[in-house]
């Protein structure tokens, strides 16, 4: 019996939690089909198991996956049937989420019920030796032999993007899962943002004033919210930036650091924004706005307080800003999109850490585990997704019915979509995949089907994006870079503290102290490694 030993850091536990599992399964099961070219659709029906996590916020009219228009396409095109096992969850934020599946993928290891294919949800099973020793280890394959025998439209991306195999091709030369293509740039624009803080505009027109654009600007129209309209919570974060551990507030670029890696412009080196001076100032800026009470982070954000006039500014997306504004019953209601906050005029934004050009091995990717008995078509259902026709399928529905393109190539959504009785929005929901394997940068803006979400996009996206990192997740690292790596899980409960000094639970003069305990922690050998990572990566 081969043993793996799995360290599980429970985000929502007071301390890590460590455990070890042995464990029998085999990647060396005579296998149904052999690795030679398979032909799509098969002649007889073939079934396949999938674990991956079921994220209704993008389904939100259909309770399972072989429910949606595009997975019911897709058994019809390969006659390969999948049955999709779901995560059962009553996480209430995304860290207790993680903790969860982590778990219950483990205990399935344990028990031997693994399914054909797993994706991961920002978690991987620690193993003995990394990655690489994943089927050594009886976990997953290596898919090298499968992928170039079986994924003739994922090689085509491949060759056509160099940064595919400089990101997936692990030190030891294997590739050990498929990844989604998230946003493949050539330009270096970044992919449109199409989410952002939004303000009451009828609040600011009865002040008389502008969409703020710098903090002090933020700190003065919130104070004039309070004080002359009096509203109760003139900036609703509610639970984000704690929930999301502070990753992606549009309020942190302004101290030109990341929530995680980002290049430090003084030392060219890689820095690890928890532990920077910017974010010790940026946590001063939000604990001092909840102590005067001009901003709200301890409230879930509700449809109903959104729409109420007791809130002034918060986070949401181009179809929220839509559809608020066009259900609120106050008829002065109107919110517009605000710019990302600088901390003086005529500064740029660089937004950090926001490049995932494909899935990492922790997210967005499907490994094959050892108890398929068919890797060689698992790899070649995954590599129909990579086609133009799935892809196209899943981004826009079907051709004629759901869009039109015309001769230039431009594509239209259909009135079929557009005036759905539940709105345009759902009618998008209900026949489009929104989280498909290979997505179009460009795919969420042809969504945008009024002037409301065209110009909230055009205000979010103007800010320099800062290309320069690769999330370090994405990076692959040596088998004794990897062991070095479990540290993450000595500090990463230490970092949560960051939430007690803007919630009031820890005072600013205990900083330093915070910063002492993440390096005692390993913090800094964290940084030496993924700086490794990096410039294995530039290397490539």
């Amino acid at each position: 019996m081969k043993r793996i030993i799995f360290r599980i850091c429970v985000l929502c536990a007071a301390t890590a939690l460590v455990l070890s599992l042995a464990f029998m399964c085999s990647c060396e099961k005579k296998q149904v089909f052999p690795n030679e070219p398979i032909t799509l659709p098969l002649e007889k029906t073939y079934t396949l198991s999938y674990w991956l996590n079921f994220d209704n916020a993008y389904m939100p009219d259909y309770s399972s996956f072989n429910d949606h228009p595009y997975f019911k396409w897709l058994e019809e095109k390969t006659n390969i049937h999948i049955d999709f096992e779901v995560p059962t969850s009553t996480a209430s934020s995304v860290s207790e989420l993680i903790g969860m599946l982590r778990g219950e993928w483990i205990t399935r290891i344990a028990s031997g019920s693994m399914t054909d294919m797993v994706e991961h949800y920002y978690f991987v099973p620690d193993i003995d030796g990394g990655i690489d020793n994943a089927e050594d280890e009886e976990l997953y394959y290596v898919l090298n032999e499968y992928i170039d025998v079986q994924m003739d439209n994922f090689n085509a991306l491949r060759e056509e993007y160099s940064v595919i195999d400089k990101l997936l091709i692990t030190p030891y030369g294997n590739i050990m899962y498929i990844p989604k293509i998230t946003g493949i740039e050539d330009d270096n624009k970044g992919t449109p943002i199409t989410q952002g803080l939004v303000i009451r505009k009828d609040f600011l027109d009865e002040l008389q004033l502008a969409v703020p654009e710098t903090i002090e600007e933020w700190e003065n129209v919130l104070d004039a919210f309070q004080v002359s309209l009096g509203v109760t919570d003139p900036l609703m974060m509610g639970t984000f930036p704690l929930d999301a551990v502070l990753e992606g507030d549009p309020f942190l670029s302004a101290y030109d650091v990341s929530y995680k890696f980002f290049i430090n412009k003084k030392s060219g080196k890689l820095d690890y924004g928890c532990i920077s001076e910017g974010m010790r100032e940026y946590v001063a800026l939000l604990s001092g706005w909840r102590a005067k009470g001009i901003m709200n982070c301890s409230s879930s954000v509700t449809e109903e307080i959104k729409l109420s006039d007791s809130v002034g500014a918060f986070y949401a997306t181009m179809n929220e800003l839509v559809y608020l504004n066009s259900v609120a019953s106050n008829p002065s209601y109107e919110l517009v999109a605000c710019p990302y906050p600088v901390l003086n005029k005529g500064d740029t934004i660089d937004l950090y850490d926001t490049y995932m050009p494909i899935g990492n091995r922790e997210v967005n990717s499907t490994y094959i585990t050892c108890d398929c008995d068919s890797p060689a078509l698992a790899v070649k259902w995954l590599d129909q997704q990579f086609s133009e026709e799935s892809f196209m399928r899943a981004s826009y529905g079907k051709e004629g019915e759901d869009y039109t393109v015309d001769e230039a190539g431009n594509i239209t959504l259909t009135d079929k979509l557009l005036n759905d009785p539940d709105g345009a929005i759902s009618g998008i929901y209900k026949n489009c995949l929104l989280t498909s394997y290979y997505n179009d940068r460009d795919v969420l803006v042809k969504y945008a089907y009024t002037q409301e979400q065209k110009s909230a996009i055009t205000t979010w996206s103007n800010v320099t994006r800062d290309r320069s990192v690769i999330r370090t997740t994405s990076m692959n690292m040596t088998q004794d870079d990897e062991e070095l790596s479990k540290t993450f899980g000595n500090f990463f409960m230490i970092q949560f503290n960051l939430k007690s000094f803007i919630t009031g639970g820890k005072d600013l003069t205990e900083w330093d102290s915070y910063v002492a305990q993440m390096n005692d922690a390993g913090m800094q050998e964290y940084i030496e490694i993924s700086q490794n990572a990096w410039d294995r990566y530039l290397a490539n």
